[in-house]
């Protein structure tokens, strides 16, 4: 146990040092970390997260591609081979949180893309379309698992669906953040046109596509409540935070 415990750190260590040195080899290195399902699983999240760092304009946001390379797992493959992950649109295979290790680090794939910016500190528009459609076409119908129940007369199977509604938070808060820019205006005066100056018809376009999914979301969990109605709670103060813009 303490050589594994050893073996984590060092692992963890490792994972910072090359954050820090953004390249395409530490990008394809992160990458394939990810992928490797044997690596205890907060390591396989950092790496994702450290990711984030490659998604830089020196690296023409390699990241970024590794980042949306490594979510298609998770979504049905491109009609076309040869199609720019840029430009498109990922739909999410019918959910299966059943593995831990793997919802987990999806939800850290959704976390490092939501935190993709340029170097304005605008998030791009490719990721805040992504988020919209992991709400939209987010599928939990299948996502369940069969239990064997033991009686005194007899074996009753029965089938229980994994709740889904943690990982719909992530999402929901990624959008949001993903709609914050992360540099303070030019001047520092809070005032709307300095603030909104880079606030084209474009946002505006995807944050009512936002704001629908969520209050969509909002709306299902009144009809069927998640766990201590935490998409309500999550959807709640997402709305306020968008009403801000």
């Amino acid at each position: 146990m303490a050589m594994d415990d050893e073996r984590g750190i060092a692992q963890l260590e490792a994972l910072h040092a090359l954050a820090q040195q953004p390249t395409a080899i530490v990008s394809s290195t992160l990458t394939k970390t990810v992928l490797v399902s044997n690596y205890f699983y907060r390591i396989r999240c950092e790496a994702a997260l450290a990711l984030v760092n490659c998604s830089i304009p020196k690296l023409k946001y390699l990241g970024l591609f590794h980042l949306f390379k490594l979510f298609l797992r998770y979504c049905y493959d491109p009609e076309n081979p040869n199609q720019d992950l840029f430009a498109h649109t990922y739909v999410p295979k019918l959910n299966d949180l059943s593995d831990l290790s793997e919802y987990f680090v999806r939800k850290s794939l959704i976390n490092a893309i939501s935190r993709i910016r340029f170097e304005n500190g605008k998030t791009p528009s490719v990721v805040r379309k992504f988020l919209i459609d992991q709400l939209r076409y987010n599928d939990n119908t299948s996502n369940t698992v069969s239990i064997i129940l033991f009686s005194l007369s007899h074996l009753l199977t029965s089938r229980f669906q994994y709740a889904d509604g943690y990982y719909i938070c992530t999402i929901i808060s990624s959008a949001a953040y993903a709609t914050v820019s992360t540099s303070p205006p030019e001047r520092g005066e809070l005032l709307p046109s300095e603030v909104r100056s880079e606030y084209n018809e474009e946002d505006a376009h995807l944050l009512k596509q936002a704001l629908a999914e969520v209050n969509r979301y909002r709306t299902m969990d009144r009809l069927i409540p998640s766990t201590h109605n935490n998409v309500t709670i999550a959807a709640l103060e997402v709305s306020s935070f968008y009403f801000l813009f």
